[in-house]
């Protein structure tokens, strides 16, 4: 029609031409972008759409309900029924998606996520579609002569209650799905102001956590004190890290060191707490005259290198502390994650006469190999064998004669009753620490307890 125009009012053949390749052009255009957004193998809107819907909705102030389904576990079943079953499910789950709520688009998101994004739905009418759903997901899915049972995931955010921008919106459903996963309590949550706070926390302990590494005063060190069964006497002690907040307050290490861990920033936490025990010992040689060693936990992420390793090396001989002052403790855990990596790294720490701790055994990771070939000098048993003690005495004995047997040195952890103390001691275990003798306490507070009991 534009072309017909153009040549009515100026009689001219080549505009003709020139409207018509315009008009061509401009139609190839929409279809390639069409194209572009949509999933070549379920045939729904892909990521590119899902975002451009998000922003459409928030421009106008749309009111929606969102909700992103993750099938967990998706590799497994490729790797058991193999790709085409895959493709097939995931084909199916996306037509089965665009008959669950009533008007509603349908994203293919992610390899295998979806989004169903609807208009904004009623408490009521969001049980119903969680309902109808739960029934179906929990039947096996019939594709390709397969019969599949799978788990999914649900996270449902409103907008523009709890997101203003499409950013916005992405973060707030990975967190929400990400508590999911972790939590396992339940696999369908509905985004929320307890949510929202907690998201909150979490981000605001990440940046006291960045602002730690190159602020170190933030990073407080408390010690807790290990006694020996036989004598009573104060023979070391564990250094456990603190971050001081000027909004959050003191942090413990359960909510910070997880984050630590997932954003690499571990390793330099381990560095400050290196140097913060070095000069701790070297300040107070005197009193620490008695002391066996005083013991920092480590990551796998401090063994990942040799070069790691070296620089941990380093920042001991610079402090002019004896290595042998010094002990290092990594969980059961962490350990067999990471086997191969950290054995020569932990190999080079022993060379050096850095005593070395396997911490939290018995908590269900326990391995003999370890055990055996790993030059672990001490063997720290975990709080939950030492509290169960009192009904099974014949548990913590027997892992007592087989540390004993194999030459391992060992402390019980969480020793916090009389009683407590009567059954480590009666089943020959080295060394008891816990909060019947103290509590981790600030440096002058643990000098105290050092010189009282030098004073014995």
């Amino acid at each position: 029609m534009v072309s017909m125009v153009f040549f009515y009012l100026f009689k001219q053949h080549n505009l003709f031409t020139l409207s018509t390749s315009f008009l061509l052009l401009t139609n190839y255009m929409f279809l390639l972008r069409k194209r572009f957004e949509i999933d070549s193998l379920t045939g729904v809107p892909n990521q590119n759409a899902f975002m451009t819907r998000l922003e459409w909705i928030l421009k106008q102030k749309h009111e929606a309900t969102v909700f992103v389904l993750d099938i967990e576990n998706f590799r497994f079943i490729n790797h058991r029924y193999g790709t085409a079953v895959g493709d097939a499910l995931l084909q199916s789950f996306a037509t089965y998606l665009s008959a669950l709520v009533l008007d509603a688009e349908v994203f293919r998101i992610a390899g295998n996520r979806f989004s169903v994004v609807a208009s904004k739905l009623s408490h009521n009418e969001i049980v119903r579609v969680v309902n109808r759903f739960k029934v179906r997901i929990a039947q096996p899915w019939e594709v390709a002569g397969a019969s599949i049972s799978f788990h999914v995931n649900v996270a449902i955010i409103e907008l523009p209650d709890h997101a203003e921008a499409k950013d916005q919106v992405v973060d707030t459903l990975d967190f929400t799905l990400s508590e999911i996963k972790s939590r396992r309590r339940q696999s369908i949550v509905i985004y929320s102001k307890r949510l929202m706070l907690l998201r909150q926390r979490r981000l605001n302990i990440l940046t006291a956590l960045r602002n730690a590494i190159s602020n170190e005063s933030m990073v407080v060190v408390h010690y807790q004190p290990i006694y020996d069964t036989s004598t009573g006497h104060l023979v070391s002690a564990e250094a456990l890290m603190r971050l001081q907040d000027d909004q959050l307050g003191l942090l413990m290490p359960g909510e910070f060191i997880p984050f630590a861990e997932n954003t690499g920033l571990i390793v330099n936490l381990t560095e400050i707490m290196l140097r913060r025990v070095c000069t701790f010992l070297t300040n107070h040689e005197t009193a620490f005259r008695h002391l066996r060693h005083i013991s920092i936990n480590v990551s796998a992420e401090d063994f990942s290198s040799s070069d790691m390793a070296r620089r941990l090396l380093d920042i001991v001989d610079n402090s002019g502390v004896k290595a042998s002052r010094l002990s290092f403790e990594m969980t059961e855990s962490l350990l067999l994650e990471s086997y191969e990596t950290v054995k020569n790294s932990w190999g080079a720490f022993a060379q050096r006469g850095i005593t070395l701790a396997l911490d939290d055994f018995g908590t269900g990771y326990s391995n003999l190999e370890a055990l055996v070939n790993m030059p672990f000098d001490i063997v720290k048993i975990d709080r939950s064998v030492v509290s169960n003690s009192t009904n099974n005495f014949e548990l913590i004995t027997l892992i007592s004669v087989v540390l004993e047997r194999l030459g391992k040195s060992m402390i019980a952890e969480g020793v916090e009753t009389q009683e407590q103390v009567e059954f480590v001691r009666a089943a020959g275990i080295d060394c008891m620490q816990g909060y019947f003798f103290s509590k981790p306490v600030p440096e002058e507070h643990f000098l105290n307890l050092l010189r009282y009991d030098n004073a014995k």
